[in-house]
């Protein structure tokens, strides 16, 4: 069993190239229905673990918000917030600001680009994410964050983890092969987010370099959490008040 917290190979920033194959054009319109099939509540329960890490925060940032699941759930959690979503996926974005427009949702807004250099305004009261932190550059990433964090605000990040278990690992090696038939059969835009992504949750390292920059910056309350037979873990810490 690895090392948790010791930083390794694979915690630079994701291609381009290959974020867009695995969220290719087309999985826009069809994204929420791929997490379902793919997830099915887990996705639900572990976005409400990453909102119960907050208090009652007054602006918040989602960056890779995508179709904004995860945004909308902070604005019905804390109907008084305003919430800055951040995706560098147009096609995903326009699902999101569709979502807001239906709402009629005007303390929401979205904003197209990297979550490394995106020109997001103010400061916030909390920094969230789901599923960014193994394609980011957390160098530039969790740094660039920590200015942005109003003293007393929370950073959370959540993600996917390879685990330790050989059972729940060849689970979800079997699982993914899986889906790529599906998605060959039902969903060809999508064959390469199943092909691709077991190989850059293996490579990932996010959550021991996220916690370490953490405590290096001097966040307090450091801590991690995994989820679901280690699938899936969050990390999370406080800028001192």
């Amino acid at each position: 069993m690895r090392d948790r917290y010791s930083p390794g190979p694979g915690s630079g920033r994701i291609p381009d190239e290959r974020i867009y194959r695995i969220f290719g054009p087309g999985t826009g319109g069809h994204y929420d229905d791929i997490v379902e099939r793919t997830l099915g509540p887990m996705d639900r329960v572990w976005k409400e673990r990453v909102v119960e890490k907050l208090e009652n925060p007054g602006r918040i940032a989602d960056l890779a918000c995508g179709t904004g699941i995860l945004t909308f759930l902070l604005r019905q959690r804390f109907p008084d917030c305003e919430v800055v979503g951040v995706d560098m996926n147009a096609e995903y974005l326009e699902v999101a600001r569709r979502r807001a427009l239906d709402r009629g949702d005007t303390s929401v807004r979205f904003i197209e680009g990297r979550a490394e250099d995106a020109a997001i305004p103010g400061d916030f009261d909390a920094i969230v994410t789901c599923y960014l932190p193994k394609y980011a550059d957390l160098d530039l990433l969790i740094p660039r964050l920590e200015r942005r964090l109003r003293p007393g605000g929370v950073i959370v990040f959540h993600d996917f983890y390879w685990p330790s278990d050989r059972f729940v690992e060849q689970y979800l090696e079997s699982r993914f092969e899986d889906l790529v038939e599906w998605a060959r059969r039902e969903l060809p835009e999508a064959v390469g987010m199943f092909e691709d992504l077991p190989g850059v949750i293996r490579e990932s390292r996010w959550l021991d370099q996220s916690r370490e920059t953490f405590e290096r910056l001097g966040l307090t309350d450091v801590d991690c959490e995994f989820l679901d037979l280690e699938q899936a873990a969050i990390v999370w810490g406080r800028k001192p008040a």
